[in-house]
Order: structure tokens, then sequence, then C-alpha cells
């Protein structure tokens, strides 16, 4: 009976710091795994954000000229989770007809040639990159452009991993559960 209570005692024991270390593991490598996908996203708005400073172009005027079409189909279309806002001065000059209907993001405090890459009030994560453009003429203008992308494409990306891990720790642990407690069942036997 000493050796069952005993033999029990150490599976629970051992029980609960596996469960605390596959707890601590999860937590980590989530928390690894959404800021590389928040990596990921900022890299992908920076390249939304070239592909409007290539589209643009400042007239003789000083004026900002959007063309009708862009090449990323997202900006087309209301809904699509990728917006874009080009503001100067804290005006809005131009948005992407997928933005219509939105709140302008407002961008942070930036100097020419930086960029800021926040999360929103709205659930939205956005880069805001500011230039200042001079055309032939001569005549500078600063502006602020921002790609804004909903969050859904992180927020999915880490949710996939959250069930995949869970099982897959969840699995793990009831395997090195049993096997703990056969070699405790083994090495507590009685020595004949």
């Amino acid at each position: 009976m000493r050796a069952k209570s005993l033999s029990f005692r150490l599976l629970i024991a051992e029980g609960l710091v596996l469960a605390a270390f596959f707890a601590l593991v999860a937590v980590v490598l989530e928390q690894g795994f959404r800021e590389s996908a928040e990596q990921a996203l900022q890299e992908r708005l920076q390249v939304q954000v070239y592909s409007l400073l290539s589209a643009a172009k400042l007239n003789n005027a000083g004026e900002l000229i959007m063309p009708s079409s862009l090449h990323e189909p997202r900006f087309e279309n209301p809904g699509s989770g990728l917006y874009g806002f080009i503001q100067q001065a804290k005006k809005l000059v131009w948005r992407s007809p997928s933005a219509i209907g939105l709140d302008v993001i407002a961008p942070p405090e930036l100097s020419a040639g930086n960029s800021a890459f926040v999360f929103d009030k709205h659930g939205r994560y956005a880069l805001h990159y500011d230039v200042i453009w001079q055309n032939v003429a001569g005549i500078e203008r600063e502006y602020i452009f921002t790609v804004a992308e909903d969050a859904r494409f992180v927020s999915s990306q880490v949710e996939q991993l959250q069930e995949t891990l869970r099982f897959w720790l969840l699995i793990i642990g009831l395997v090195l559960v049993f096997i703990q407690f056969v070699v405790f069942r083994w090495s507590l036997k009685p020595l004949w």
C-alpha cells in the first residue's frame, strides 16, 4: 500500500510540473509567433506603402494625383480589409475606395523619411510613412502615406497556432505522464 501511495504522489507531482512547464512553453511560443506575424504584416504593409508611393504623382501645381486604379485590387474593394490614406498637414488628401466610410487613421508625429507601425483603436494595424516630395517646378509637399489592414490576419494565424499547439502539447503531456507512470511502477517494485 505504501508503494502505491508513494507512486501516486510522485505521479501527481510530476504531472503538475509537466503541466506548468507546458503552459509556460505555450505562452512563450504564442507570444513569439504573434510578434513574428506582426513583423510579417509590417513588412507587407511597407510594400503596400511603396506601391502607393510609386503610383502617386505630384503635378506642376504641387497637387497629389492618384491613378483611378491601383496594382493591389484589395484597395478597390470596400470591406477588403486593406485600406490606404494619404494626408497632408493632418488633412485627408486621398483615400482608397476600400476605405470609404472608415474614419481616417490619425498618424503619430513623424519626421520625413520615418515610419510608424501601430495598432489602432478600431482593431487595425497601420503603417504610417512620412515623405517630402518635390516636383519639377521645385514645389515641396510633405505627405503621410498610411496603409492599414484588419487585425484578422494576425488573429487568425495566432488562433490556428493555439489550436495546434494545445492539441500537441496535450498529447505529448499525456504520453509523458503514462511513461512516468510505467517507470515509477517498475522502479518502486520490491526487489526479489
